[in-house]
């Protein structure tokens, strides 16, 4: 965890140094946009770069430092997609969400290559980032589909890994998100779209398959045991 927060830390300190751009005037909208994806890039290139050079385990001597810098990349470059959206409205909706499964679908890969400590980061930088970029939008329900894909991403690390604790935490952190935006909204159809895209998903990508497959006894024969009909003739 602390090297998760560090990378935290980091992927903050570049959101706030594009902030510091914008309230200085001294940067464009595109250039601010434009740097935090290369920012982000830089970031992940590093990590990759001492991963390959020297490695990611517990063992090494630059143990979880890869998964530090990927990571924070990995915020940044949600920032600059969610920024370039809602701030700057530079980007159309039907881009910016398929430049956000983009980048979840590589989330998925770096974690799958890197280990718990890249995914940690990712599912809780992707989650904040929302809530820290700050602005307005005309339509905040596409947070609630947003929340649902952080959670769908932990689901597909899980699938293969198997850590259990990937599902866990997106589940908790976007329903916690999800659960806020409510709040804020009211949007009832979109937060009930949300939770029934995560449970189909929580019910079905972990075992990879359609029917649920989870150990102990189903709901409906729990409350049976505890009680019984007892049927006379």
């Amino acid at each position: 965890w602390f090297y998760a927060i560090s990378a935290v830390c980091l992927g903050l300190a570049g959101i706030f140094l594009i902030h510091y751009g914008v309230e200085r005037g001294l940067l464009t909208p595109a250039a601010r946009v434009g740097f935090a994806v290369i920012l982000g890039f830089a970031l992940i290139g590093a990590g990759e770069f001492i991963r390959r050079r020297v490695g990611d385990g517990a063992k090494s001597h630059t143990a979880y430092l890869p998964s530090t810098l990927s990571g924070a990349g990995v915020i940044v470059e949600f920032t600059a997609i969610l920024g370039a959206r809602y701030l700057y409205d530079m980007l159309g909706a039907d881009t910016a969400f398929l430049l956000l499964v983009a980048l979840s679908v590589t989330t998925v890969l770096l974690g799958w290559r890197y280990g718990p400590v890249l995914t940690a980061i990712g599912i809780v930088g992707a989650t904040v980032t929302p809530f820290i970029v700050g602005g307005s939008s005309d339509n905040p329900a596409f947070f609630f589909y947003y929340f649902a894909l952080i959670a769908l991403v932990g689901l597909a690390i899980d699938t293969v890994k198997q850590w259990l604790w990937p599902s866990v935490l997106g589940l908790v952190m976007t329903y916690g998100a999800a659960v806020l935006l409510f709040l804020a909204v009211a949007d009832a159809p979109h937060f009930l779209a949300f939770a029934s895209l995560v449970a189909i998903g929580a019910l079905t990508i972990p075992h990879r398959q359609l029917s649920p497959a989870h150990d102990g006894p189903m709901l409906v024969e729990s409350i049976a045991s505890l009680a019984p009909l007892q049927l006379k003739p």
